[in-house]
């Protein structure tokens, strides 16, 4: 489906602001954005008129964990599940509010990656870290539980994963490549 987005002021990814632009969208993916003398004919399209328009904006430091609070401590204590029926909320959320890409550094976006290229949900294009890695005691271990339950959390496809050392930090790395990860979060302290 063709769309077309006319406004007074266009804000681009790079370079000046545009005065009289246009954003054209073909199947939601932007074709165009630019000055409005420049912009393809879109024949038989109701124009969306703006005042001001900001396409593709990138969030490059992303979480979807599906929590309606700060605290990680909550995260072990609801289901997966839940948690990611509410990040097809917040995937789509985002994208109402212009953000068509995240960087996802740690959470279970990787687990909605497919569901997005498959059309199942609406969102941004995500590029998932999956798995927070982090040494035991560090900033992505989860403190108020035992250790041996975090372990097993993170072996269960939660967002954090202990590893200490090269050779478990290797490991947990090459586990979130096999899930296809984008990249690879560490929490060093």
């Amino acid at each position: 489906m063709l769309q077309r987005i006319e406004a007074e002021r266009l804000i681009p990814g790079s370079g000046n602001p545009v005065e009289n632009g246009v954003v054209v969208l073909d199947d939601g993916t932007i074709s165009y954005a630019g000055p409005a003398a420049d912009a393809p004919a879109t024949p038989g399209v109701t124009p969306v008129r703006s005042h001001t328009v900001m396409p593709g904006m990138w969030d490059a430091h992303g979480h979807f964990m599906g929590l309606r609070s700060a605290d990680f401590h909550l995260l072990p204590q609801e289901p997966i599940a839940l948690r990611a029926a509410r990040i097809a909320w917040d995937l789509r959320a985002a994208l109402d509010a212009g953000v068509t890409s995240v960087r996802e550094v740690g959470g279970l976006g990787i687990h909605m990656v497919k569901g997005l290229e498959e059309g199942t949900l609406e969102g941004p294009s995500l590029y998932s870290a999956g798995t927070t890695l982090s040494a035991t005691g560090g900033h992505g271990d989860l403190h108020s539980y035992p250790a041996s339950w975090v372990t097993d959390f993170g072996h269960m496809g939660g967002e954090f994963r202990l590893c200490d050392g090269p050779d478990e930090c290797a490991k947990a790395a090459r586990e979130q490549l096999r899930r296809n990860a984008k990249l690879i979060k560490v929490c060093a302290l």
